[in-house]
């Protein structure tokens, strides 16, 4: 069944963003590059893995789970991630912290297309990352096992647009801004779904508004009227559609204008911003109709019409939630004491 543009939008769960501390940490990277068959790359930058220690590999696989989702929702369909590290200086805890990720990745469903490795040049090291991505051990994982000697061989599996310097391509990259980038959507996301969850009891209230009682003086009937506006006023003000609105317009005018805000130029020309900017578009239209919605559900509720014969000579239009405009016909029945 097609849904329409003023329907309220319906949002599927979604994992929490990862903790600041796993954001901020550089130790583990999804920045927007992909391999040659197309799969979104996790990288474990070299000059960060010291970091490693403060993560622990559950937080690290939500890390990685969470962008592989993020992904998939936006290419609507169910993909893989391909992941590069160069150990060519790792410690034997940072290998051993790598490889079990990886294959604790693997443990519920397939999540790794290729893995990328410049092995290490300590043979204690090499040794150990042998064994524990031997078959034997990692029975579980299906995932492509691709060992190099050097940095610069990574180009015969990821082009180099999509490498950065460290590893021997020219991506630019600046994890500052990817956080600051992902963060500020996440903020407009989360306000989006709680104004998303709020609505159905505003529309909710606002048909119980439309079949109060009206009273029969016109004293009574003006107390009447100023009351539930000011009801339907704190009902808008908790719903918090139009903060929503202004937030919209503000993320969508960063988008069209990236240069005006560093983190956003930083991102602009990514995959990620480009989907961002496409469902932001989207969302502006969802909010709009919703605020309009809203208005046009109010006045069908409670507004009557300027005049008798305006609201006698034309029909009614039909209200798209269904609600009845008996409201605005009995105000007017008070007024003019004609039946409607």
């Amino acid at each position: 069944m097609s849904r329409h543009a003023t329907d309220v939008p319906e949002c599927a769960p979604s994992p929490p963003l990862p903790a600041d501390h796993v954001l901020n940490s550089a130790a583990v990277l999804f920045p927007g590059a992909f391999d040659r068959h197309g799969c979104p790359l996790i990288v474990f930058p070299a000059d960060e893995q010291a970091k490693l220690s403060e993560l622990s590999k559950a937080e690290v696989v939500d890390f990685i789970n969470y962008f592989l989702c993020l992904h998939n929702k936006k290419q609507e369909k169910e993909g893989l991630v391909s992941v590069v590290a160069d150990l060519r200086h790792a410690s034997l805890p940072t290998t051993r912290f790598i490889a079990e990720t990886l294959l604790q990745l693997e443990l519920h469903k397939r999540t790794v297309h290729s893995v990328y490795l410049v092995q290490p040049k300590k043979k204690e090291v090499a040794k150990l990352l042998l064994k524990l991505l031997a078959p034997a051990r990692s029975h579980t994982a299906s995932f492509k096992k691709v060992l190099l000697k050097e940095t610069s061989e990574l180009s015969n599996y990821i082009d180099r647009s999509q490498l950065t310097a460290a590893l021997g391509g020219y991506l630019i990259y600046c994890h500052k801004s990817w956080v600051a980038f992902i963060k500020e959507i996440d903020d407009f996301v989360q306000e989006f779904l709680s104004v998303v969850q709020r609505l159905p009891s505003c529309i909710s209230s606002l048909k119980s508004l439309s079949r109060l009682p009206v009273p029969s003086t016109f004293s009574e009937l003006q107390h009447f009227c100023s009351t539930n506006e000011a009801k339907f006023q704190k009902l808008r003000r908790e719903l918090g559609l139009d903060e929503l609105l202004r937030h919209c317009e503000s993320v969508v005018e960063k988008l069209r204008y990236p240069e005006k805000e560093p983190c956003y130029q930083a991102m602009a020309g990514t995959a990620l911003f480009t989907h961002t900017a496409f469902d932001m578009l989207q969302n502006h239209s969802r909010i709009t109709a919703a605020v309009e919605k809203v208005e046009l559900l109010w006045q069908q509720a409670f507004s009557p019409p300027l005049s008798p014969s305006r609201f006698f000579l034309f029909p009614r239009p039909p209200s798209p939630l269904g609600v009845d405009n008996g409201l605005g016909r009995r105000l007017l029945s008070r007024l003019t004491g004609l039946s409607p």
